[in-house]
């Protein structure tokens, strides 16, 4: 568990920074079962307070829903019905932001909005598993449930109690604010657009802008992202920086009517920029309606747009710095050197029908490299009979670049389409890879347990225990959190080469049973385990196990022998 130093963050907590974190629990795999809501209520980058109840969901209840939250039908008999509670629900959600742990909440209280024909909720959804993956690269691909980042960054709770898990996820944000050094405002900006977590639209002015000289922050949703306003700031002649300060002149608040926000609905450079004023500063808060008739972006054509917002060495298609319609994911930068790309670049891999299966940036040959990642090879391989086609989208880039070229890319691009492993927009099935990561860690403590066990002595104990993680391991080992055509892919090669397992759960057992003079056992153990999970076999300590049983085996004189598929 890895706390972090406070005093080493890299930002302050926002002083006004106010939100709800919400998490519902379901009494069936229907997300229309809400059986338990939780909210948790922060202000001022605090814990504030909270609000919870049971619900009833009207509904059956799937016993291993109850295994996991505890809640039964008995328990909700007298509670109110999603129905019952809305208004108090609404009353702390409308108009807020509301962060959730993945979208599995907010896809809860809108199915049960359906179920009972009521309104969707009118708040401003933050997702905090997206944002630990943008923050903590240890949690980029997997890993980034609950509980796991609750351990990681030492907050304390009760899993699967509605308002423990939202105070945690509130918890998280706050973590990732200070860690990351973007506020809430920027990570609802920034959330489903390129923008690196720490990346800053900071720039200069052309000199020749109308506006030059002045300088502008923006805050609060843009209808466009918040890179485009940026470059349309920029080109007007705006020095654009981050945060409100001294020099600031000009504040840009989105999606909303300046005129009638209550303080409590402000964002800190919001109020910021109000305290300087009322200390004698000359700021001018506008609208983003405003903005974009002072930098008259209406009489500007489009092809104008095009050229001013992709410089050279940017690709030209992709939308990088400003959306002009949907990206053209064959179309590639026609500077592009096709067959030896300049510096660093960004590259897909085609089908034989031009359709894009994989987006990557490299240097030198690695566009025509055929040593990746097993999902890609088993696609290439079995599906394309190994024929595809490079082309090269943008070249002559800085790594800087290409990153985030690539990464605009693939958040235009269907995820189900792609074999890209390496993909913060790659969707998951959050409640699969939640209950794997709990019954796998489970095992593993189970595991760890019996290590212990094993070395005070208790052998017959450490065998019973290794036995049972052995036989515990189809719990899990067959569960699919993917989706798309990755899960297709992972699926058809499980079937063609089998489950991996625990082996070294076996290798300990099998140590053990030799200890204790019973390498029968210990052959028939092996046997069956590697009959189950059969990609197991290959490993080097499954090696190490068949050779240790063989030879044990032979020391015993057994004329049972063994058997010839034991033996690798």
């Amino acid at each position: 568990m890895i706390a972090e130093n406070i005093a080493l963050q890299k930002t302050a907590i926002n002083d006004y920074m106010r939100f709800a974190a919400i998490d519902c629990e379901t009494a069936n795999a229907d997300l229309a079962s809400i059986c338990q809501i939780g909210i948790a209520i922060f202000e001022d980058g605090n814990f504030k307070n909270s609000w919870d109840t049971l619900i009833n969901p009207e509904d059956v209840f799937d016993p291993f829903n109850i295994r996991i939250h505890n809640i039964t039908s008995q328990s909700v008999l007298n509670s109110p019905t999603f129905k019952d509670v809305y208004a108090e629900l609404t009353s702390f959600l409308d108009s807020q932001i509301v962060v959730c742990h993945t979208m599995f909440d907010r896809s809860a209280v809108n199915a049960t909005c359906i179920k009972y024909n009521l309104p969707f909720i009118t708040c401003r959804w933050l997702d905090s598993s997206t944002i630990v993956r943008r923050t903590w690269p240890e949690f980029s691909q997997r890993g980034y449930i609950l509980k796991n980042v609750a351990r990681h960054l030492g907050i304390q709770f009760e899993h699967h109690v509605a308002v423990e898990d939202a105070r945690t996820a509130g918890e998280i944000v706050i973590h990732a604010v200070r860690h990351s050094g973007n506020d809430i405002d920027q990570w609802l900006n920034n959330i489903h657009g390129s923008l690196s977590p720490r990346e800053t639209i900071a720039q200069k002015g052309k000199s020749d802008g109308p506006l030059f000289g002045e300088e502008i922050v923006f805050t609060g949703r843009l209808s466009i992202e918040r890179r485009e306003a940026a470059k349309l700031a920029a080109l007007a002649g705006c020095n654009v920086v981050d945060t409100v300060k001294k020099s600031t002149t000009l504040l840009v608040v989105g999606d909303q009517d300046v005129r009638n926000l209550g303080d409590n609905d402000k964002s800190r450079k919001h109020r910021k920029a109000e305290e300087l004023i009322n200390n004698g500063q000359d700021i001018r808060i506008l609208t983003e309606k405003d903005f974009l008739n002072i930098t008259a972006i209406e009489k500007i054509e489009p092809a104008d747009i095009a050229a001013a917002f992709n410089p050279p060495k940017q690709c030209a298609n992709c939308g990088i710095t400003l959306s002009l319609g949907p990206c053209k994911p064959i179309d590639a930068d026609p500077t592009a050197n096709q067959e030896h790309p300049r510096r660093h670049y960004v590259y897909a891999h085609l089908d034989e029908n031009d359709s894009v299966f994989f987006i990557g940036r490299g240097t030198s040959r690695d566009a025509w490299n055929d040593k990746r990642h097993p999902v890609w090879m088993r696609y290439v391989e079995k599906h394309l009979n190994g024929s595809y086609r490079v082309l090269i989208l943008c070249d002559n880039l800085s790594p800087e670049e290409a990153g985030e070229i690539k990464d605009n890319w693939l958040s235009r691009m269907d995820p189900d389409s792609l074999v890209n492993w390496v993909n913060y927009y790659r969707p998951v099935d959050m409640e699969a890879n939640e209950r794997l990561h709990t019954l796998s860690d489970k095992n593993q403590q189970l595991i760890q347990d019996a290590k212990r066990i094993e070395k005070t002595g208790s052998l017959e104990q450490a065998v019973a225990m290794y036995v049972q993680a052995i036989e515990a391991i189809m719990e899990y080992a067959s569960i699919q959190d993917d989706t798309g055509l990755i899960a297709r892919l992972e699926q058809e090669e499980n079937d063609e080469l089998g489950l991996r397992g625990e082996v070294g759960a076996l290798d300990r057992l099998t140590i053990c049973l030799i200890k204790l003079n019973r390498p029968q056992e210990g052959a028939k153990r092996v046997e069956d385990y590697f009959m189950t999970y059969r990609r197991d076999r290959q490993t080097s300590t499954a090696k190490r196990i068949c050779a240790r049983i063989a030879k044990a085996m032979m020391r015993g004189d057994n004329s049972a022998g063994v058997q010839g598929d034991i033996v690798i």
